[in-house]
């Protein structure tokens, strides 16, 4: 699967595992984001594939 992020891609070979293990394996730190699925937000627990292109958004927060 692809990871786009907002500087460059990242390319992931996994299968049928849940975001939040994806995230961890690419150095992503599953609480500092959101991921869209074909335009649609998905939770860290969903379940990808190895044809799946996720786009990766990181959340500002702050004070």
């Amino acid at each position: 699967m692809i990871l786009h992020l907002s500087d460059n891609s990242i390319e992931i070979r996994a299968d049928s595992i849940p975001l939040k293990d994806v995230l961890e394996m690419a150095g992503i730190n599953p609480l500092s984001v959101i991921v869209a699925r074909e335009g649609t937000v998905i939770p860290a627990e969903a379940t990808v594939h190895s044809e799946d292109t996720l786009k990766v958004y990181t959340i500002s927060h702050g004070g």
